[in-house]
């Protein structure tokens, strides 16, 4: 059984705290369960109550109105919500609701809704990173557990792959090659599919070699392809190991090919751009590069 505290629900619903007692108090929205020591706390259903009665109010229903509501009824009412309307908070309101019932159909379909009528592109840009970051601060503040974040990703993961699959291959040997991995300890793969989306959307050619390669086998890969460029993402890898020594190691093997490098230790280790590695500080930036070569 999982537990939040009033703060939790705060962070979760985007309600403050005094609001949500008001709530209980005036309007009887809900009741908070209490530990041997009088101090609150709510269930994971209390949690989705909230969720569903912050969604209506945010939409223009006046809270004594949801307050003649049963649960029920709020249900309804939220999910015409999700179905038809437009607003991008609300849209991510839903989507965190849905994550936290971990509701594959719902997630989906709310997602699916936003591809359909932005575009892929727009929507990871208006729907889903807003998404992630507000993902990551309920993460820091210990409000969702990483079955969520687990849910979340390998949906997302799976949009990513279709977008990339329906894109034809470019074939056009004058065009740039890139090479994609994450090296070895490497496996929050989101960034590297969405980067590999995006340049063969602008007409590269890719190969992604996915999470946890192996600098043997990148090489080996790399001695077979010889890309223009070979993009390395470090964020969680080389925590504890130099990323330059790496960087040198590979760069004795290499023919032609020059490395743009990217992620939190390569900012943490301050590695400087040389003749065979770039250093850019994000994935817009690599994007940004690439699209000058064009």
């Amino acid at each position: 059984m999982v537990i939040y505290s009033i703060k939790d629900i705060e962070h979760l619903a985007g309600v403050k705290a005094h609001t949500i007692r008001i709530w209980e108090k005036r309007y009887n929205i809900l009741e908070p369960k209490r530990t041997d020591t009088n101090i609150r706390f709510y269930l994971e259903e209390d949690l989705q109550h909230i969720l569903n009665v912050a969604l209506l109010n945010n939409h223009g229903f006046k809270i004594s109105q949801i307050a003649k509501l049963n649960r029920d009824d709020i249900q309804k009412k939220v999910a015409q919500i999700s179905d038809f309307d437009d607003a991008l908070d609300e849209r991510i309101d839903c989507l965190t609701m849905s994550m936290m019932e971990l509701n594959e159909f719902k997630f989906n379909r709310i997602l699916e809704t936003n591809i359909d009528q932005r575009g892929f592109e727009k929507a990871m840009e208006e729907v889903v990173f807003p998404l992630l970051d507000k993902l990551g601060h309920l993460w820091m503040s210990g409000c969702i557990k990483p079955i969520h974040e687990l849910f979340v990703s390998q949906i997302i993961k799976r949009k990513i792959i279709k977008a990339i699959d329906e894109i034809p291959i470019n074939t056009d040997t004058n065009i740039p090659s890139f090479l994609l991995f994450l090296p070895e300890g490497e496996k929050a793969d989101l960034s590297l599919l969405y980067l590999h989306f995006m340049l063969i959307n602008n007409g590269f050619r890719v190969t992604n070699l996915g999470t946890d390669v192996k600098k043997s086998l990148f090489l080996d890969a790399s001695n077979i392809l010889n890309p223009e460029y070979i993009v390395i993402i470090a964020n969680d890898s080389f925590e504890n190991i130099p990323l330059e020594t790496y960087l040198n190691e590979i760069c004795k093997k290499l023919n032609t090919s020059t490395i743009l490098l990217t992620g939190y230790q390569a900012i943490k280790q301050k590695i400087s751009s040389t003749r065979k590695v770039k250093v850019l500080s994000s994935l817009d930036e690599i994007l940004y590069f690439c699209n000058k070569l064009i």
